[in-house]
């Protein structure tokens, strides 16, 4: 039995399914405040910024950690937002952390995730935007 991957039968889609992926529909005006009020309100550990000068889109990159002390782990998580004219799209990536561990039961605690998904919930319900889980580049290519 050999445990290396072929290139044909490598699918990029299995290694990324831990990306949770979301779109936001609205208002111009409000889609267009998103990214600068996350910054402000969940600060980042590093960030970076990129603003299209022909199309006014703008690509915000952020790394944001967090030290678990009960189970002597540091969990990241990666967090792209792009904006356009028509609709924000939010992408989390989280890694690290231990699970399955003495000491890494689930916690009540809010963690960053659930911290930032709350934050952009948030802001899209005060400012009349929809919220939706982005499914379709979860779906297998033929």
């Amino acid at each position: 039995m050999s445990f290396f991957i072929k290139l044909n039968q490598f699918n990029p889609k299995t290694i990324m399914s831990t990306v949770h992926r979301y779109v936001i529909f609205g208002p111009e005006t409000a889609l267009a405040q998103m990214p600068g009020k996350v910054l402000d309100t969940v600060k980042p550990k590093f960030s970076y910024e990129y603003n299209s000068q022909t199309t006014g889109d703008i690509v915000v990159v952020s790394v944001y950690e967090e030290y678990e002390r009960s189970s002597n782990s540091t969990v990241t998580l990666t967090t792209v937002i792009e904006k356009n004219s028509k609709f924000v799209r939010v992408q989390l990536k989280k890694a690290g952390g231990r699970i399955g561990f003495r000491g890494s039961s689930i916690r009540e605690e809010q963690n960053i995730e659930s911290g930032f998904l709350e934050f952009v919930m948030d802001f899209a319900d005060r400012h009349g935007c929809s919220m939706q889980k982005d499914t379709s580049a979860d779906e297998p290519e033929e």
